[in-house]
Parts: C-alpha cells; structure tokens; sequence
C-alpha cells in the first residue's frame, strides 16, 4: 500500500445508509419495544451507529460532504472519486459500510473521520478477523461477549482508532488530523459513539444472510510453488540504529522516531515473506518494502505493513505480488522499524 496522508488508501480494503431505523412499534395502543431485525443492507450499520448520531456529537462533520459506500462479498463499489472499497470472495466479513469525511487537503493540512462496520455470518470468521487485527497493531481486550480495542499516535499527527467486535459485527471507528489542525471528535466522543454501537449491536437480533451474498469461497492457490529464497536474523545484522532527522518515518504509527534494521535481496517474480517477532507486548513494528525495477526505465515503489506484538511472540505470512509494469529482476530492499528492542527472524520465499 503506498503511504498516503490521512485514513485514505487508492483501494480499502474491509480488513472497513440513509434512513435511522428505530426499535419500536405500537401494538394494542401502546409502545412496545421489539429487537431490531438485520436486513443486511446499509440501514443495519446505520441503526448500530447512524450518522445523525455522529454529527449531533462532533458537529463539524456536518459541514463536509458524507462520504458512503456498502459492499457485499465479492463486489468492488466506489466510495469517492478515485477510491474503492473491495471484498474478496475469500475475505472474512460477508458484508461491509464504509461511511466518512474529510476535509480537502490543503497542503499538508488534512482532517479525516472514518467509520466501519462489517458482519461476518459465523462468528469463527469474526475471530480470525481479530486476530489479524491483533497481529496488525490493535492491542484487543475482552469486555464480557465484545472485544475492544484503541490506538492513538501523535503529535505531530494526530489519530485515533476504536474497535468493537461481538456478537458477528465488527465496528471501527478512527479520526486523523495535521499537526496544524483539530480532531474532529476525539477520544472521547468516539469512545461513547463506541457504546452507542455495542449497545445496538447487542439488541439487534441475527437474521440469515440474503441469497444474494455468496458463501466465502477458501481456495488455496497451486500455481505457486514457493520456494525459500533466504532467511535473515536480527542477531546477525549490524545493531539497529535510531532514524535521524532528515529520515522520514511513519509519524501515524510511531510516536518517536523508530529503531530500524535492513537487508536486500533480489527477485523475478511475486514473493512473500514469514516473520517470528519476539519483544515486549505492545512493541509496534513496520515492515517497509522498496522494489525497484532493475531496467534501463527503472522506477521505485513503496508499501508497508504495519504491527504490533500482542504476545510475546508471533508469527504471521504476508504474500508481496510484483505489481505489473516491472522488469525483472528487481531489487527490494525490507527495512524493519520498531518503537521497542526486539528480536525477528525473516524468511523470503519466491
């Protein structure tokens, strides 16, 4: 993923409604309360969080254009000018809504606000999803039959990030703003809009999932054969050294400039990459990849995977196609950063 400013990507992937339903009718001339019924549309994410709901708390949202989408397992739909939400057939969450706003960049000045909401129709599909969260930096704790979770960074840039997951849902909910400018929110308020969504989530009552969602199609790829290209230890590269001033560093993510360690190797087709991390619980890491074509028309890009140690160990796979436009063979170059001493161990394979 190229680095950007702000909660925006070119495609987002839901790793991420009009109308405010209410849960209540009358019968035999008095107000009887009833569950709320998923439909499985965008008026579900709207009744677990509605928008109104949002901008009566953080009003200057309502000055900016709402931004929304709704996607379906397998369907990719836009959620503004150049931007789309995807989800695979293989992707966890059956469903996702997507709704936001932002200001217009205006130099390095941004404001951003962002809310997630996804379903999932078995709830081991839920827990895998958390559990590449944990993985990814979001440090996960139980709350009775929810899990919750926060991240904040800054100065300069400032950001914050909730989590709520139970009962087959998985909202989030996440703000960033410029050093020169404000939270739209802040962790307070999204922390009582949080409650707000638990709160619906827990009443709302689980209805089967309409014929035209497709069933999550797991398929494991034969084509490629990986085999490993290297393997390269933390113990066995010079010591880490701190970032300098002049060096840029992902200010979201790492609240002082990190530690990093590097290495390179060469390939010609798409790799991937295993990593054991092993430190303190709570040590973030980024691991930061520039491939550069080896052609005469050589160019340069850049993505980056970010993480946390939710144990004292873990270990995950991440796959690294080599985008089209490319002449192989290439070199990467893998930079790991960290906030905490660690120790890591990574393996290539092609």
């Amino acid at each position: 993923m190229k680095r950007t400013a702000g909660l925006t990507t070119r495609t987002i992937i839901l790793v991420l409604a009009v109308v405010f339903l209410v849960a209540g009718v009358a019968a035999c001339g008095k107000s009887t309360p009833t569950t709320y019924e998923l439909t499985h549309s965008a008026a579900d994410a709207e009744y677990i969080l509605s928008w109104d709901s949002i901008v009566s708390r953080c009003p200057d949202i309502g000055s900016y254009d709402k931004l929304e989408t709704f996607a379906i397992r397998g369907e990719t739909t836009e959620f503004a000018p150049g931007e789309t939400v995807s989800m695979p057939e293989d992707f966890p969450a059956a469903w996702g809504s997507m709704r936001g706003a932002r200001t217009e960049m205006e130099g390095s000045s941004f404001r951003s606000f962002g809310v997630f909401v996804m379903f999932f129709e078995a709830a081991e599909y839920l827990d895998e999803y958390v559990e590449s969260i944990q993985i990814s930096g979001f440090p996960v704790q139980e709350e009775g039959d929810f899990v919750t979770g926060v991240v904040e960074s800054g100065p300069p840039t400032q950001s914050v990030q909730l989590l709520v997951g139970g009962k087959q849902f998985l909202v989030l909910i996440m703000e960033a703003t410029s050093a020169e400018e404000t939270l739209f929110c802040g962790k307070d308020t999204l922390t009582e809009l949080a409650s707000v969504a638990k709160s619906n989530i827990a009443s709302l009552e689980i209805t089967p999932l309409p014929a035209e969602i497709p069933d999550r199609i797991l398929t494991e790829d034969t084509s490629h054969e990986w085999q490993e290209l290297m393997t390269v230890r933390s113990d066995e590269l010079a010591p880490a050294v701190r970032l300098s001033e002049e060096e840029f560093y992902n200010e979201l993510w790492f609240v002082d400039r990190p530690l990093m360690q590097v290495f390179n190797f060469v390939t010609d087709k798409d790799w991937r990459f295993t990593m054991t991390a092993t430190g303190e619980v709570g040590t973030r890491f980024e691991v930061y990849a520039t491939v550069t074509s080896s052609g005469e028309q050589g160019f340069s890009y850049s993505s980056d995977q970010v993480f946390s140690l939710h144990s004292e160990t873990v270990t995950f796979t991440r796959e690294q196609p080599l985008e089209e436009g490319y002449e192989p063979p290439v070199n990467i170059e893998i930079k790991v950063f960290f906030d905490l001493p660690m120790s890591w161990v990574i393996t290539i394979e092609d």
